[in-house]
């Protein structure tokens, strides 16, 4: 039974994130569409946060596991599971940047040169950001496409810090 709601919730997350790519890509992109891609942000804090609380700071599991749902309460990952959740958080980033600069060209044509003018496009240029690399082929020009250019930047900073902590403390616990 444990693996079929883990497969349900997995399609239901699957069909969220396909539904928000698609309402970024909509040429009437909405305030709707900004609450959902809030959503899906706090979905990735959220998964980044569970794994950070299991590793570096385990006495605080028990109140965490106290104030969320009960399908969380028995919150206990090991190793193998504390890497994936991060490793999905960090894909769900990159797909959540990518949406973002959809949606920043539907509302501002000259946000970026060229425009993103899919999420296809807009993945290509998450994955450059956050890997720092930075070809050049597609740049941010209005002020909140550069705003979220940076946090993106910052963010895969931050990820590849938190990936070799969680190496480095899985070595010492060996």
């Amino acid at each position: 039974m444990g693996t079929l709601i883990e497969v349900v919730i997995a399609l239901i997350g699957l069909a969220f994130l396909a539904f928000v790519g698609w309402l970024a890509s909509s040429p009437g992109t909405s305030i709707l569409a900004l609450i959902f891609i809030a959503a899906l942000w706090a979905f990735i804090l959220l998964l980044a946060l569970l794994a950070a609380i299991a590793i570096f700071a385990p006495e605080y599991k028990e109140r965490v596991s106290f104030q969320l749902p009960k399908i969380l309460a028995k919150f206990n990952p090991s190793k193998l599971h504390t890497l994936g959740y991060v490793a999905l958080s960090y894909a769900l980033t990159i797909y959540l940047f990518a949406v973002i600069f959809r949606a920043t060209t539907n509302f501002d044509k000259a946000a970026f040169n060229p425009a993103i003018d899919s999420v296809w496009t807009g993945m290509y240029f998450s994955i450059v950001t956050i890997a720092t690399v930075g070809y050049g082929d597609i740049l941010p020009v209005s002020s909140f496409a550069r705003l979220m250019v940076s946090i993106e930047i910052l963010s895969g900073v931050a990820y590849g810090v938190f990936f070799l902590s969680i190496i480095a403390s899985f070595l010492r616990e060996d």
